[in-house]
């Protein structure tokens, strides 16, 4: 008969996630993980599987963060804004400086199982239908502000590793926003 777990699964699915988005999936190992939980290696493959499938719950766990983010009570245009302006919130609120786990993902995908490189381009499909959808409640369709939109989240999202300022996060911001709400003539709409 297996002995009973001595742990709290969630906190510690959550220690390995934040270890993941902090060093990235490859620069991550099993060892490094056991010495973060405290837990033997034999134990974590026991619970939750090998690197690959451990490193599937830390996503998961994080992509449920994701989606909370973009729950945005504003509508339009200003719903876009807001989003954005939390990303620049969230990125310099975290003294580590971690990014965002998805994001971070998406630059080392060829490491990753063919189940997460479809789940981050799902993750990265749904900020993109983020601002379609707040675009189109003002009325406007066009691909190519949805487009500058989601290239501002990422630029915000990957700029946040680094000691970016503030001004710099919130200039991306602002163009972005700038050029949907006052250069809708310069793009065609469809």
């Amino acid at each position: 008969m297996p002995r009973p777990r001595k742990f709290d699964t969630d906190e510690t699915i959550d220690q390995i996630t934040t270890l993941f988005w902090a060093k990235g999936f490859d620069a991550v190992s099993i060892k490094e993980i056991a010495a973060l939980t405290g837990l033997r290696p034999g134990s974590l493959y026991a619970s939750f599987g090998n690197k690959d499938e451990i490193f599937d719950l830390a996503y998961e766990r994080y992509g449920r963060i994701f989606q909370l983010h973009m729950q945005i009570t504003e509508q339009g245009i200003e719903g876009a804004e807001a989003y954005l302006k939390r990303l620049v919130e969230s990125a310099l609120d975290d003294p580590e400086r971690k990014g965002c786990l998805i994001i971070n993902t998406a630059r080392e995908l060829d490491v990753h199982t063919p189940k997460i490189r479809d789940l981050t381009a799902v993750r990265l499909d749904e900020m993109e239908d983020f601002f379609r959808h707040r675009l189109a409640e003002d009325g406007i369709i066009s691909e190519c502000f949805c487009h500058a939109l989601f290239g501002a989240a990422v630029a915000v999202l990957t700029l946040s590793r680094s000691a970016v300022t503030r001004s710099t996060l919130d200039d991306i911001v602002s163009v972005a926003i700038s050029a949907v709400r006052n250069d809708k003539r310069l793009f065609p709409r469809g």
